[in-house]
């Protein structure tokens, strides 16, 4: 309910030009990223809503997997706003992540 009410207030308050230039540009006209994707050579989490339907789990796991060092992350009971949605589990999936590449998991090649 708070991230609800707090897109709701920046909703709101967005200056509507802006918000549809940002809509336009973001959604309706998006460039595809693949090819971008293949070309990361850093450890990369890529976290998803399990409700998210324009980036679903298995769009993640399918982006996650051209990435070299790509790893996804599904939060439960979460859309679009994760880290809204879900602070302490958000906070933690980039903890454990960061720890992993600390504790050796990614070798730099």
């Amino acid at each position: 309910p708070d991230a609800v009410a707090l897109v709701h207030g920046c909703l709101r308050a967005a200056d509507r030009p802006m918000m549809r230039n940002a809509v336009v540009s973001m959604s309706l006209h998006r460039s595809d990223l693949t090819e971008q994707l293949r070309q990361i050579t850093g450890p990369s989490l890529l976290v998803t809503g399990a409700e998210h339907h324009g980036f679903s789990p298995a769009e993640a796991r399918a982006a996650a997997s051209l990435v070299r060092h790509g790893q996804v992350a599904v939060v439960d009971d979460a859309a679009y706003l994760v880290p809204l949605e879900a602070p302490a589990e958000s906070t933690r999936l980039v903890l454990e992540f960061w720890a992993g590449q600390d504790a050796g998991l990614y070798a730099p090649t």
